[in-house]
């Protein structure tokens, strides 16, 4: 009953899986994009369009973006005292992506946000 349990699960997962890629088949030049970024990775990708969306208009600035997922640091101090703060409930999807790229991001030695050097 285990294996017949587990064989139809790995079922739903193959359908649930066909059923994102013809989704996100608009998408797919975006989803290749973020892809290349190191720790991001094909399912990264897609959970990052799926939560955020390819339009970045509706976000005035980057740390608008990183607000709304309630990723931005606050300080919380009083009579000169720091106490400890927490980010708060953002949307806990974006929060485990993001985590998980900034972790496999961690592992490689490129660094994507580095501005290109001019040589001579």
């Amino acid at each position: 009953m285990m294996l017949d349990r587990i064989d139809a699960l790995g079922a739903q997962i193959d359908q649930l899986t066909g059923r994102i890629e013809e989704l996100l088949a608009p998408f797919a030049h975006q989803v290749e994009q973020l892809d290349e970024i190191p720790g991001v990775g094909r399912i990264g990708a897609q959970e990052l369009i799926a939560e955020i969306g390819i339009e970045m208009g509706r976000y005035p600035s980057a740390a608008h973006l990183v607000s709304w997922a309630n990723l931005a640091p606050t300080t919380n101090a009083s009579a000169g005292k720091t106490k400890s703060s927490s980010t708060g409930n953002g949307n806990p999807w974006i929060g485990a992506t993001i985590g998980e790229a900034a972790m496999g991001a961690s592992k490689t030695t490129t660094f994507p946000w580095a501005p290109a050097t001019g040589g001579s």
